[in-house]
C-alpha cells in the first residue's frame, strides 16, 4: 500500500501532505491488525497450554 502511495506522489496525482496522511493511516491499520494477530496468538497459546 505504501508503494502505491509513493507511485501516486511520483505521478503528481497526490500532494506530499496527502502522502503523509495516507502513510499514517496505513501504519495505524497495520498496527491494529498486528495487535489482533498477537491477541489471537496469545489466546491460542493459552488454549494449547491448558490441553
Amino acid at each position: 500500500a505504501n508503494d502505491s502511495v509513493k507511485k501516486t506522489v511520483e505521478n503528481e496525482s497526490l500532494s506530499e501532505d496527502s502522502k503523509y496522511e495516507a502513510e499514517d493511516d496505513i501504519q495505524k491499520l497495520t498496527d491494529t491488525y498486528i495487535a489482533k494477530v498477537e491477541e489471537m496468538l496469545e489466546k491460542k497459546e493459552k488454549e494449547i497450554m491448558t490441553v
